[in-house]
């Protein structure tokens, strides 16, 4: 990717941030849902994540699939 250490770190605080963020978002929406169901969409928006930063371009891609993978990672082990 050609990108700094610092520029590469954000990846890792990135996620993190996603994590946080994303935890009460995803529990909040989806408590009308049946456990099961919820897990396996939790899992799905994982797994298009990380299809997204196997498949990203660039830095820019790869930190938004990061993002999306973050987004349901606290939800799904909570």
């Amino acid at each position: 990717l050609s990108v700094s250490i610092p520029s590469a770190g954000m990846l890792v605080t990135g996620y993190a941030l996603g994590v946080v963020v994303g935890a009460p978002l995803m529990t909040a929406a989806g408590t009308r849902l049946p456990r099961k169901t919820m897990l396996l969409l939790l899992m799905g928006v994982f797994v298009a994540g990380n299809a997204l930063c196997a498949l990203a371009p660039g830095y820019g891609v790869l930190m938004a699939g990061r993002l999306v993978a973050a987004l349901c990672h606290g939800a799904f082990f909570g």
